[in-house]
């Protein structure tokens, strides 16, 4: 039995099977969940690995800039696997990057930037999450309104970085995120499934299993059935 992209190991009670004989595996993002057996790290392409492989599955020969741009983009999810060094200094040069070709104030600037502000939030650098998460967020709504889902998803990463600084607030922040988004995205909107998870890891971190659990279980059977990225 293969299960994919578990979340926490809190879902693992009600996805394994409680007798008889099998192999799981289970592919995840969660280092907890080396608790229920070895744990196999998976290594990622370097960058001109990538772009060829980029090319090649894409059979787009001539756009190798395009294919050296999405490789640098996607070499953010260093920072899922726990490659935090390598991912805030890729993160670190597309912010650059684009704000020099693009304008501080593009979209897709203000999306890598709060990339990094994701990725600083990971590494522990709480106080250049919290600045560049604040400054994301205030771009995002005065350029396209309080109430839109980019807007929403900044408040999301923003109010996860104050959880790990260890504001007392931040939890209320994430719970008022995620009625905001439930009440004007729907349930199952990226943006309302990263808030819902967000919250769940604060709780967490917080020692609040029971709400972790509660928030994980809401959690699970709309992200399968979700695509898209949610803080966008």
């Amino acid at each position: 039995m293969v299960l994919d992209n578990v979340a926490a190991p809190e879902q693992m009670r009600d996805c394994c099977p409680s007798s008889g004989n099998g192999r799981v595996i289970v592919t995840t993002r969660d280092r907890a969940m080396a608790q229920f057996g070895p744990a196999l790290a998976v290594d990622v392409f370097d960058e001109p690995t990538a772009v060829e492989y980029l090319l090649a599955r894409a059979g787009r020969q001539e756009d190798r800039a395009g294919a050296v741009r999405l490789a640098r983009a996607l070499a953010m999810s260093y920072g899922g696997i726990g490659r935090l060094g390598e991912a805030t200094e890729l993160g670190e040069r597309v912010v650059a990057d684009s704000e020099r070709i693009l304008g501080l104030e593009h979209p897709d600037t203000l999306r890598a930037r709060l990339c990094l502000a994701v990725s600083y939030q990971h590494a522990g650098r709480t106080t250049e999450a919290i600045k560049l998460g604040e400054e994301v967020l205030a771009a995002r709504a005065r350029l396209l309104g309080a109430q839109h889902p980019y807007t929403l998803g900044a408040r999301a990463v923003l109010a996860a970085s104050y959880s790990r600084a260890g504001r007392t607030d931040a939890i209320e922040l994430l719970e008022r995120v995620l009625a905001d988004s439930e009440r004007i995205l729907g349930c199952e909107h990226p943006v309302t499934l990263s808030a819902r998870r967000r919250l769940a890891e604060a709780y967490r971190e917080t020692d609040r299993a029971a709400d972790a659990a509660e928030a994980t279980e809401q959690h699970a059977p709309r992200a399968a059935g979700s695509h898209g990225g949610g803080d966008a």
